[in-house]
């Protein structure tokens, strides 16, 4: 198997649960909520790459993930 292949499998797996997690939020809530709380990805990727990938987090980035958490409760309330 060439290389990367296991990851691109992987990538391919994560981005259909996102789309079916997008459609069934759609399905369920105000389309405005849910695509602005859906282009807020970015908080899972910095999460999973400090988790998962060992990346360093300043706090500078720190305050953006908790604003954008903070967002999300804000906009879903």
């Amino acid at each position: 198997m060439p290389a990367g292949t296991e990851f691109a499998i992987l990538a391919g797996i994560v981005s259909a649960i996102g789309g079916l997690t997008l459609y069934a939020g759609l399905g369920k809530g105000d389309a405005a909520i849910v695509t602005t709380i859906s282009a807020l990805y970015f908080v899972v990727a910095a999460i999973a790459g400090v988790l998962f990938l060992g990346e360093s987090i300043t706090v500078r980035d720190f305050l953006g993930i908790v604003f954008a958490i903070l967002a999300i409760i804000l906009i879903s309330s």
